[in-house]
């Protein structure tokens, strides 16, 4: 796992998650109506750690399942949609519930974006990494 193909991996999704942030973020927060709902005053780098962590266990949890899904861009879209589903969908169509004044539309809006976001993640994930 530790290979410098598994680390080069993690970085190209690591850029890819952020390039998709900063293209996206602004689009997904108006359609929901939710401008003032992000923390402004957060420091920045703590948005390129937390990337960074997801995108390790992410490229871990694919070196672990990569047996199971076809290889290449095909096999890792497919990866990053089941990743995707699995981890957005039980995650952001509770967060309306939990949250005061979270929209249940918003809800919806950021599962389905972040099933795309991992989808794309995982055909990134699946070009550039191959197992021996």
């Amino acid at each position: 796992m530790k290979t410098w193909r598994f680390w080069m991996a993690v970085v190209i999704v690591w850029v890819a998650a952020n390039v998709l942030n900063i293209v996206s973020a602004p689009l997904w927060m108006t359609m929901g109506k939710m401008t003032d709902l992000l923390e402004t005053g957060t420091n920045p780098i703590w948005y390129l750690v937390g990337n960074f962590t997801s995108a390790v266990v992410f490229t871990w949890f694919y070196d672990r399942v990569y047996s199971s899904f076809a290889g290449g861009l095909k096999g890792g879209l497919v990866y990053g949609f089941y990743a995707g589903v699995f981890l957005n969908f039980p995650t952001w169509i509770v967060a309306h519930l939990m949250f005061r004044g979270f929209p249940y539309g918003l809800s919806w809006i950021w599962t389905g974006f972040g099933v795309v976001s991992c989808a794309i993640w995982g055909a990134v994930l699946g070009a550039v990494y191959r197992k021996k």
